[in-house]
């Protein structure tokens, strides 16, 4: 048999795991109810929020760039349409022109010469510069024998001398009006529209 003074110790082991059970489960639910805290770093925030806004201004600045370009590419074929008259003709007369014998008919300031042709029967007259596949104008006289190209299918495109001449001299002021013009107007334009917004408008 089983003497009765060792039940006592056994009861009291029994207590104190019991006691320390239920402390066990309150501090699971304590620390199952405490609060979560979040920190965030404020640097972190604004970089993210400045992200957008960059983007945007980048996005602005290239659509002013392409802007730019398109005055300028549309001023640019503006100033080769006006002025690109002479030099077309000269390309053409170059490439399908045909030569004949004209005649100086007279002189006219700034070294020029006007002389006339005759296709079909037809007389034709113009006014070009000596010195370009011709004479110096010091050396031409009235009826002096002068080389004129034309077009065949209009004989009233034509010119004095060599159109190849004619047009290497044409080209070069040509492109250079046809750049400077409208870096320019381009230039002035940009330099307003930046004035203007430091004058009150807020910039990004």
């Amino acid at each position: 048999m089983v003497p009765a003074a060792s039940y006592p110790p056994l009861q009291r082991t029994q207590g104190r795991g019991t006691h320390s059970s239920e402390v066990g489960r309150e501090n699971t639910k304590s620390r199952a109810t405490r609060p979560v805290v979040f920190i965030y770093d404020n640097r972190e925030c604004d970089a993210c929020r400045s992200k957008p806004r960059m983007l945007i201004v980048q996005g602005e600045y290239v659509a002013k760039y392409l802007a730019y370009c398109a005055g300028w590419l549309a001023l640019a074929f503006v100033v080769m349409a006006v002025m690109a008259g002479d030099a077309f003709s000269y390309y053409r007369l170059r490439s399908e022109g045909t030569l004949t014998d004209g005649t100086a008919v007279a002189t006219a300031p700034h070294n020029q010469i006007k002389y006339s042709f005759k296709v079909d029967d037809v007389v034709y007259q113009g006014l070009g510069m000596a010195g370009f596949g011709t004479p110096p104008y010091e050396k031409i006289s009235i009826n002096d024998k002068l080389p004129v190209y034309y077009l065949p299918k209009d004989p009233k495109i034509n010119c004095l001398g060599s159109p190849e001449k004619l047009f290497s001299d044409e080209l070069p002021p040509l492109l250079l009006a046809a750049t400077l013009f409208p870096s320019l107007i381009i230039a002035m334009v940009v330099f307003r529209y930046k004035r203007r917004l430091r004058g009150g408008w807020p910039r990004l």
